[in-house]
């Protein structure tokens, strides 16, 4: 194994740690607590053990010098409902133990991988990457329902965002995403990844200034422009960042957020029932989903251009 890849099987291993870590210290009815109808504990630890599944499948022909298996990706919900619906049957306990074997055979193909596997196929290290970074993001999604299931809604909101957040970290990771893949446009008028970053980056920052009046109970700004108008202010906001360098876009993609969820950690049990703050907090996540998926189109056509 090499130092690259023992380097990013640390990461794997650590976040798996924490996760059983949180699992072990659960309540047994939480972590088959379904909030809002979405995932529980026990149906999450089951889809990163479908995904990890998937991965073993596409080392092991990889490693064959094989092309992989055809994977449908045009209803990836799809995909993930059919996936958990085949281990119905299991329990969190189940879950585990079914995670714990998938990761066993996971760590022996990882192990068979040389320095010329990894020269000879650059698709390797995304692979052996989206371990480490798929289960980051659904460490939150797991903290969230925990903290749903105990009542803290502050804890739970944090992870609601941090889970959208980490699914776009994802998607920009530096470690094998080049810097000119998030400098590229399709077009001069179209958005580059950078210029979505520092979108979502300009949007915080005003719902900094909301959520601190909500938190202080003072008059609440209002939006900067009425929603007809967001798309050309979106682009006027944008375009005066472009002296920015991509290195302080990421900073303050950042700090921007860690300054939101300062406030959220302001709020009182009562500021979550408000209405405006729930609609809020689900309309951001909503809003960085949709900008995951720009920002994956973007990825794409700039892969395409470099092939043209």
């Amino acid at each position: 194994m090499t130092a690259r890849i023992e380097r990013i099987m640390h990461r794997t291993r650590a976040l798996r740690t924490k996760l059983l870590e949180l699992v072990t210290q659960a309540e047994p009815e939480h972590l088959a607590y379904h909030p809002e109808g979405r995932w529980s504990v026990r149906d999450i630890l089951i889809h990163l053990g479908n995904w990890e599944e998937e991965a073993v499948t596409y080392l092991r022909h990889m490693l064959r010098g094989e092309e992989p298996p055809t994977t449908d990706s045009s209803d990836i919900n799809k995909w993930n409902a059919e996936a958990l619906a085949r281990y119905a049957e299991l329990d969190a306990a189940g879950a585990v133990e079914y995670l714990n074997r998938v990761r066993y055979e996971y760590e022996e193909a990882v192990a068979l991988i040389t320095a010329d596997h990894m020269a000879a196929n650059r698709s390797f290290l995304p692979l052996l990457l989206m371990s480490p970074d798929h289960e980051a993001g659904h460490l939150y999604q797991v903290r969230e329902v925990l903290a749903r299931a105990k009542g803290d809604l502050a804890e739970a909101a944090l992870n609601y965002l941090g889970y959208a957040r980490a699914r776009i970290l994802t998607r920009i990771n530096l470690e094998y995403r080049s810097t000119e893949s998030l400098e590229w446009r399709a077009a001069p008028d179209k958005w580059s990844v950078r210029d979505n970053l520092i979108h979502l980056a300009i949007w915080d920052r005003w719902l900094v200034e909301y959520f601190a009046a909500v938190a202080d109970e003072r008059q609440r700004p209002a939006l900067p422009v009425p929603p007809d108008q967001f798309a050309a202010w979106n682009d006027v906001q944008v375009g005066a960042t472009r002296h920015l360098t991509l290195a302080e876009v990421l900073h303050e993609f950042g700090a921007a957020r860690e300054a939101l969820e300062a406030q959220i950690r302001r709020f009182k049990p009562a500021h979550f029932d408000d209405r405006a703050v729930k609609a809020y907090l689900d309309g951001w996540r909503e809003h960085e989903d949709h900008h995951m998926h720009a920002i994956l189109k973007v990825l794409q056509g700039w892969r395409a251009a470099q092939k043209a």
